[in-house]
Parts: C-alpha cells; structure tokens; sequence
C-alpha cells in the first residue's frame, strides 16, 4: 500500500517541486536504509534489519536509498533495485530512490532531513585492514555513523 507521503514525494522529485516533508504528513515514524547495489552481504543484513525494525516499531513508511557513485561509473536505477529488495520486506513495499554523487555520507544526511527520518540504518562498512589504516592516515576516512548522527536528528543504527 502506497500512502499519501509516498505519492507526494515522488511527484515532488518528479515535478522538482518541493512538496511538505513526508514527516510533517505521516505519523509514524520514516526508517531510511541506504544500500549498496548489487546488494552485498552487509546490504542484505541492512534490509534484513530494517525488515524487523518494521514489524517490532510499527514503521510503515521505509526508504530504500542507493546512490550512484560518479568515481565508479554506476548508473542502477529504482526499478532493478526494487525487484532486488522487495523480498526482503513482508509488512510494506519500501520506496527506493537513487541517487547520483560523490560524497555518500552528505548525500544520505541530505537525503535523511529531506525525508524527514526518524531512523537511519546502515551497514558497517567492510574494507580491508590495510585499506582502513592508510585512510585514518590521510584522514579520508569518514565515519558515516557518526556523521550522519552530527547532522540529521535521526536515530542511527549500524549493522555489523
């Protein structure tokens, strides 16, 4: 079942018109889960939390984001992901948005305060160990947690 939030959040993204913040139009609390796709290990964990947080907090509004990332070439579009993810949700049918840019963490804060959600849930990013080192180093290593907890008012939840 789509509801009035929905609808108006898609045609504001179509129509480029701002519409009121889902938020404002729905009571129960939004849940954001951004993913990566193709859906890895930790993007399916993500969903499948996600999933239970729907059933055992009455959310009834889910946002599924992924973004293309330009320095990777991707371009995957809502639909391909939907027939992805839609399996993994037994209560709601999730609205999956895409995105394109650059730096993830901004674009998901953004995209979390436009939607207005109550609940983030990402996945632990998984690099290898060296990898983790030489980005604390050069210090371009974001903690996306912890960003996304200083700017968006959204309870965060990582999933190992």
């Amino acid at each position: 079942m789509i509801s009035i939030g929905h609808y108006l959040y898609i045609y504001s993204i179509i129509t480029n018109v701002q519409a009121l913040p889902i938020h404002m139009i729905s009571e129960s609390p939004i849940c954001m889960v951004p993913i990566r796709y193709p859906l890895t290990g930790t993007s399916i964990r993500t969903l499948e939390h996600a999933n239970d947080l729907v059933k055992s907090e009455d959310i009834s509004e889910v946002y599924v984001l992924h973004i293309n990332i330009f320095q990777n070439g991707e371009n995957y579009n809502r639909y391909e992901i939907s027939r992805a993810i839609s399996p993994f949700f037994e209560d709601c049918n999730p609205t999956v948005v895409t995105r394109n840019g650059f730096l993830v963490e901004k674009l998901i804060a953004t995209e979390a305060i436009d939607i207005g959600a109550d609940i983030i849930v990402i996945g632990e990013n998984k690099n290898p160990t060296w990898k983790r080192v030489l980005s604390r180093i050069f210090g371009n290593n974001p903690d996306v947690g912890s960003y996304l907890r200083e700017q968006t008012p959204a309870k965060v939840t990582v999933v190992n």
